[in-house]
């Protein structure tokens, strides 16, 4: 995972930034929701690589400062696709890899290439789905300004029951997602805890 992130730190650090936000608040509701320990640690891992795909999207799509087109999305979509076939390659975990793969189906079944729907896709994923389209939405892009936090959750509230599960768009309403620097603290500290110290460099 360490090296996987490495290199998508190489390529964009935009996007592993993203995916290490992504995987901080994704543990902090984790924990929240009283997820067991094992599905916990699946989840923050899947959250961190979940774009690892980017790798191998050209970077003028990256740092486009508009619309992507067709072709452009294409690609990008593609790449999503990749994540999951990079990590069956590098990943011992099969929990990772599930998530990862089904991070971007859509709840209602509609998203063409992903058969699951509804509770048939992992919990994981579903977690993962709302997080990351909540951080893309409230972070500043290369094509347009952060929203605001309301701004985003009524977003997420619009694609509730046709994008994302709707019983867990209400329960990440109530997440503490404002305190979110107090959340990235209290899950690094965790994470600092389980390195071993003459690594942690």
């Amino acid at each position: 995972a360490c090296s996987l992130y490495l290199a998508l730190r190489c390529k964009s650090a935009r996007t592993a930034a993203h995916g290490l936000r992504v995987a901080l608040m994704a543990s902090g509701w984790a924990a929240e929701l009283n997820l067991p320990d094992e599905q916990r640690e699946a989840i923050e891992i899947a959250a961190l690589l979940h774009d690892v795909g980017i790798i191998g999207v050209p970077d003028g799509i990256l740092r486009k400062p508009s619309a992507l087109d067709s072709d452009e999305t294409r690609q990008v979509e593609q790449a999503r696709k990749m994540s999951a076939e990079i990590l069956r390659c590098a990943c011992a975990d099969p929990q990772v890899r599930e998530i990862v793969e089904h991070v971007p189906a859509w709840y209602d079944g509609s998203r063409a290439g992903y058969p699951l729907h509804g509770e048939s896709i992992p919990l994981g994923s579903r977690l993962v789905s709302i997080i990351e389209a909540f951080d893309a939405m409230t972070t500043e892009q290369v094509y347009r300004p952060a929203m605001s936090l309301e701004r985003a959750g009524i977003e997420l509230f619009r694609s509730a029951g046709r994008q994302f599960d709707p019983v867990l768009v209400n329960l990440f309403a109530r997440f503490p997602a404002g305190n979110l620097d107090q959340i990235r603290e209290e899950v690094s500290h965790r994470w600092l805890r389980t390195l071993v110290p003459e690594d942690s460099n």
